[in-house]
Parts: structure tokens; sequence; C-alpha cells
């Protein structure tokens, strides 16, 4: 049972990964949504997983295999109260994201990390996810499961923004590697019909194995 426990495992609560555990042979690492790590050895009997740090004992959690192996159950237990929370395995966060979150099948592209990018940080993204739902291409928004409302969409958005932040604007096109550039092209077309100026697309600089984007860089084509 062990071996089956061995790999990535996401929680999300919301619009984002909230926490992981990465199981390893001889260790466990735990992320929480602030980034912070714990890094145990660990073992297991038919209901439990045991945890240690170098001199101590660590938490013990109840769990439970569902699903095909493919979602643990954890609970949690605080100052006698518990709380069980169901992880889904993944191969990277970047699967779990785009999979369990936005509901799309998306391999982003990669740049080389010295490869220029816009510092894009001061900005407010208008997310536009391009990916497979099975074999069909899908090109969605965080509201909307197609682009048909667009111009709604973004008189909305900025109506909602403040209005220091309004001229920083932009689209954020995250697509699957594979889409050819001709729909890429016909997609950012539909974009610059809107009042939305700055496109720019989302890259992949390294395997990404962490709750984080920070290995996400964001190009102007």
């Amino acid at each position: 049972m062990k071996e089956d426990l061995i790999g990535n495992w996401y929680y999300s609560d919301g619009n984002k990964i909230d926490s992981q555990f990465r199981f390893y042979k001889d260790s466990i690492v735990f992320i929480n949504s602030f980034g912070w790590k714990s890094s145990l050895k660990w073992r297991i009997d038919s209901d439990k997983i045991y945890t240690s740090y170098l001199n101590e004992s660590g938490p013990t959690y109840k769990f439970k295999l569902l699903n095909d192996k493919q979602t643990l159950r954890i609970e949690f237990t605080n100052d006698d109260l518990s709380e069980s929370v169901n992880f889904i395995k993944a191969k990277n966060s970047n699967d779990f994201y785009f999979q369990n979150i936005i509901g799309l099948e998306i391999e982003l592209p990669t740049k080389e990390s010295e490869f220029e990018h816009i510092d894009s940080s001061h900005y407010l993204n208008f997310n536009i996810y391009a990916g497979y739902d099975v074999n069909n291409l899908v090109v969605k928004t965080d509201s909307s499961t197609d682009l048909n409302n667009l111009t709604k969409e973004v008189a909305e958005f900025k109506e909602n923004s403040r209005d220091e932040l309004k001229k920083h604007i932009k689209f954020n096109l995250i697509a699957d590697k594979k889409i050819s550039k001709s729909k890429i092209d016909s997609i950012k077309n539909l974009l610059k019909k809107t009042s939305i100026e700055l496109i720019l697309r989302t890259y992949q600089i390294e395997k990404l194995d962490d709750i984080n984007d920070s290995n996400w860089i964001q190009v102007q084509e």
C-alpha cells in the first residue's frame, strides 16, 4: 500500500491550490498555502500515516484511499477537533490546477529562463484558458465556458476594478502548447476586439512541482 501513496497529492479550496503532500520512498514533504514546507520520515499501517522528524515524532494522520487510489482522504486533528480533507493525485501542480480547478487539459509551452519577458507583477490578469476537454479544444475565461460574451465580461471586469488599476489590466493567455499558431492568432484577434490592449502568453521555464507559479513567465508576442 505504501507504493500507492508515492507521488504528488493536492488539495484545493476554491480557485487555488491550498496544500500539497509529496510522498517519496523514504520521506514526505508537506507544503501549505503559504509555501511553508516540512520534511519528515514516514511509515504506515492499514489506516494511519506515522511521521517523524530527526529526533522526535511528528503528526499522525488517519487516511483512506478512494476512487481507484487517486483520492487520498486524510484526517487532520487539532485540539481534539478533526477535519477530513481529500487530496487528489496528479503529476504536478500544473496538471492538478488545470484539470481539477480550470477543468481543461493544458500543457504549457516552455521558454528558456534567460528569455526576455515582461515583469507583469503590477498588472491585473484577465485570464483566457485554451486547452482540451477530452479531444475538444475549449477556450474559456474564469467565468464563462467560451468567449461569446467576452466584450461584456471585459467591461464588467474593468467596472469592478479600482480606477488606478484599470490601465494595468491585460489578457493572460494560458494555452496548450499543441494548439496551432493559426488558432492562437484567431484567439488573439478576438481578444483585440475588446478594450484591453495588452495580450501576454504564459510559458513555463522549468518543471513546476510546488504550489506556486514562480516558474511561469509571461511574454508579449
